[in-house]
């Protein structure tokens, strides 16, 4: 706080015009040595190389045949990964229409069961029945069911509840 403050002070004795002036003399001071850099490089060759036509032409080639390069390994990696994506999922849904038909099969063997032990089916029974063989049917049940065990249930009477 001090040496703002002490700062204030010595600005106030050159006084304010003079401290403007100071600045921006400091200023053009600082551009004049900025522009004298800049020719001085430039005239020396170091701050623009100057490439022919042809050497600009071979940097771009190449830089392109770099850029074209990465994007076809990211397309590679990209089909990849994707493929690698596409088995899971198959083998997932695989796996899920095997646990599905495992766990309505022996739902529909005891309906079937009971109802042809019983002589008849209710209403309610062979909705369900219907229900959980259309699943087990999409979901690649075996054939017997399709072929021996519907036909036989859905001919049984149907009685009310």
């Amino acid at each position: 706080m001090g040496d703002i403050l002490s700062f204030l002070k010595e600005i106030d004795n050159i006084g304010i015009g003079n401290s403007i002036k100071l600045i921006f003399l400091a200023f053009a001071f600082a551009m004049g040595v900025w522009k004298i850099a800049e020719w001085t490089l430039e005239k020396l060759n170091l701050y623009h190389k100057k490439l022919s036509a042809k050497e600009i032409l071979k940097t771009d080639i190449e830089a392109l045949k770099a850029s074209d390069a990465k994007q076809t390994q990211s397309i590679e990696d990209l089909k990849t990964g994707l493929k690698e994506i596409k088995d899971l999922l198959e083998t997932f849904k695989q796996n899920e229409r095997q646990t599905t038909v495992a766990q309505i099969r022996p739902q529909l063997l005891h309906l079937y069961y009971k109802c042809t032990e019983q002589g008849y089916v209710t209403q309610a029974e062979l909705e369900t029945f219907d229900d959980l063989s259309q699943i087990y049917l999409r979901n690649k049940g075996n054939a017997s069911f399709k072929h021996k065990i519907i036909p036989e249930f859905m001919k049984l009477p149907i009685k009310n509840d």
